[in-house]
């Protein structure tokens, strides 16, 4: 099954679809290629890969496919045709359903298509042009790998990752500094590595998603990690991201983001029930339990065509 990808740094998406390559590897259905475009400006992390991963540097004649967002575009680019082969087409936005977006016509092409949420499934629905089987499959995460970053003792700080809003992230900088609270502002691509470590290092975190996520990893890795969420409505995060339970929901403004994130710290009983509750859905979002309910589906598709 070839995959493709122009890497120029990690993203959530990338985070996701490498997940996907483990899958597939696991799964024992297709072997995984990963294409590596010459748009790229460096290889993807050898440890986020499945091991013996065969990377190549141009499209190769597969006898399935693997396409996200608009990756179709890349195979068509490159003079791919998928037509009468498994295609596996991983929906990660809200986008895939909004008129006038070129996700939207891509939706005719034959694929099994898996949502990351009920959100983004809901939305591919009720295009009524989805051709082929379509599934939802919750995101999960490596819960031990990112364990591993949470700090024995967590700081009494807010961590602001705020790289797709950095105004706002500034803005709630700001508002916290100027009510006496440490903060650790975050507006640029890091490692992972690093990202996690400031996460798990910080009692709460203020996390600014676009307003068209249609998951968004970073608020489950904080809830795995102990911090205590803070964020405005997304509508892809609905389905763990509950108000007062497993997080706290502010309008997305400054002021509004920065006292919610203070009276947390204010009330440390609250911060920690919502915290222990954050975690144990956490856990309910295992990335086994994600690649089991991934080769189930696949297994069924790809019978479809023997």
């Amino acid at each position: 099954m070839l995959f493709v990808r122009t890497y120029r740094g990690m993203l959530g998406g990338h985070l996701k679809v490498f997940d996907y390559l483990r899958h597939v590897a696991a799964s024992g259905l297709y072997t995984p290629v990963l294409w590596v475009t010459d748009a790229s400006t460096e290889m993807p992390p050898a440890e986020l890969l499945p091991d013996d991963l065969r990377i190549v540097r141009a499209p190769i004649d597969a006898d399935a496919y693997f396409v996200g967002g608009m990756n179709w575009e890349l195979f068509d680019g490159a003079g791919v045709t998928c037509a009468g082969k498994p295609v596996v087409n991983l929906l990660q936005g809200l986008r895939h359903g909004a008129p006038g977006d070129p996700r939207l016509a891509f939706l005719a092409r034959p694929a099994l298509r898996v949502c990351v949420s009920e959100a983004v499934e809901r939305a591919v629905r009720e295009t009524g042009v989805a051709n082929g089987p379509v599934v939802a499959i919750s995101n999960g995460i490596d819960l031990a790998a990112v364990a591993a970053f949470r700090a024995d003792r967590a700081r009494d700080r807010v961590f602001i990752a705020g790289a797709k809003d950095a105004p706002l992230a500034h803005a709630v900088a700001s508002r916290l500094q100027v009510l006496g609270i440490e903060t650790d502002l975050l507006v640029t691509l890091v490692e992972r590595s690093e990202f996690l470590r400031r996460l798990g290092a910080s009692r709460a975190a203020v996390l600014l998603p676009l307003d068209v996520e249609g998951f968004y990893l970073p608020a489950l890795e904080a809830m795995a990690l102990g911090a205590t969420v803070v964020m405005p409505p997304c509508e892809g995060s609905a389905s763990f991201c509950r108000d007062g339970e497993t997080c706290a929901i502010a309008p997305r403004d400054a002021n509004a983001l920065a006292r919610t994130a203070a009276a947390l710290l204010a009330d440390p009983a609250r911060c920690e029930r919502i915290a222990r509750d954050a975690r144990a859905m956490a856990a309910r979002h295992s990335l086994e339990r994600e690649r089991a309910h991934f080769v189930e589906a696949l297994r069924t598709y790809a019978a479809s065509f023997a």
